[in-house]
């Protein structure tokens, strides 16, 4: 499973809050030994889009002032495939029921 670190540059006046300035791309056994300057923090935001350039406030992730949204997982995602694909099947047996 991939992990997703966001790099986040600190504003120098508030260290709650800063722009995500890079993603990385990790494996479970995460970023052992990587090293970010004393003005950023590592953050993970697998479960979130983020994105390069959105804001990081007390733990939040923000895109124009707005909340990034939270990712679906695998398993939500093949739940909302389905129920799309029973809603085809439904309409199709109606329409050959007639």
């Amino acid at each position: 499973m991939n992990n997703r670190k966001a790099i986040i540059l600190l504003d120098e006046d508030n260290r709650t809050q800063g722009e995500v300035i890079n993603i990385i791309i990790c494996d479970d056994r995460g970023l052992q030994g990587l090293e970010v300057p004393e003005n950023q923090i590592i953050w993970d935001c697998s479960d979130f889009a983020v994105n390069i350039g959105d804001k990081w406030v007390n733990g939040v992730f923000y895109r124009e002032n707005e909340p990034v949204e939270q990712l679906l997982s695998r398993e939500q995602m093949e739940i909302i495939n389905l129920q799309k694909d029973i809603s085809a099947l439904e309409k199709a047996m109606l329409t050959i029921i007639g």
